[in-house]
């Protein structure tokens, strides 16, 4: 799935797309102004797509002077549903944080990033999870390990995309963080935080090594 466009699970049509960004925001857009919203389709397309809408009555349309106002139906049946679907990212995010809580060994940082976070998705994009594994902890501790590979195994089933992490331990962490190496830069300036002090990366970057001075 496309967490940046999840009615693509129910429809591949401009209706979906409509649907979710009227779904997002609680307001009343014109045609012209929700296809500069969605960015893609033609302003016919989206207007086409709105007129079918209202047909169901999930979309409410009133006139403005010379224009016509669309707004989401709160109140019809469907409509929580439709809400929910395009709540789905914050959803997924929500169990990410909950499962990583219930890790007997917390990682010392973890965040979500790459194309689920830059909204640039494709069906068959992986869902990159990058977690740092305390000094404390050996690399291969069968604890550690196993933690790991459940979350990539039932992240893959929440959404269907395979669900890879990229493990650091914190003295690499440290040391890419002060390297601005290009993947952590990315993490630390767009990544979505799951566990640890939400300024953990640029913290890193700031800290000296032990020993230095």
């Amino acid at each position: 799935m496309q967490l940046d466009r999840p009615l693509l699970v129910v429809t591949p049509t401009v209706d979906g797309d409509v649907l979710m960004a009227l779904a997002r925001a609680d307001a009343s857009f014109t045609g012209r102004g929700l296809h500069q919203v969605i960015g893609r389709y033609s302003a016919e397309g989206v207007r086409r797509a709105l007129e079918r809408l209202v047909s169901q009555g999930i979309v409410n349309a009133s006139v403005a002077g010379p224009s016509k106002l669309y707004r989401l139906n709160r109140q019809h049946v469907a409509a929580p549903h439709v809400v929910a679907l395009a709540g789905i990212a914050g959803d997924f995010c929500a169990r990410l944080r909950d499962r990583i809580a219930a890790w007997q060994i917390p990682p010392a940082y973890a965040a979500l990033f790459g194309s689920a976070v830059t909204g640039q998705m494709r069906p068959d994009s992986d869902i990159d999870v990058f977690a740092v594994r305390p000094e404390t902890i050996a690399m291969d501790d069968h604890g550690w390990v196993r933690q790991l590979e459940e979350l990539a195994h039932d992240g893959t089933l929440w959404t269907g995309n395979d669900l890879r992490i990229l493990e650091m331990s914190e003295a690499d962490a440290r040391m890419g963080a002060k390297g601005n190496d290009p993947v952590i830069a990315d993490i630390r300036d767009q990544g979505i935080v799951l566990a640890g002090p939400t300024e953990y990366l640029a913290a890193r970057a700031a800290k000296a090594p032990r020993g230095a001075g």
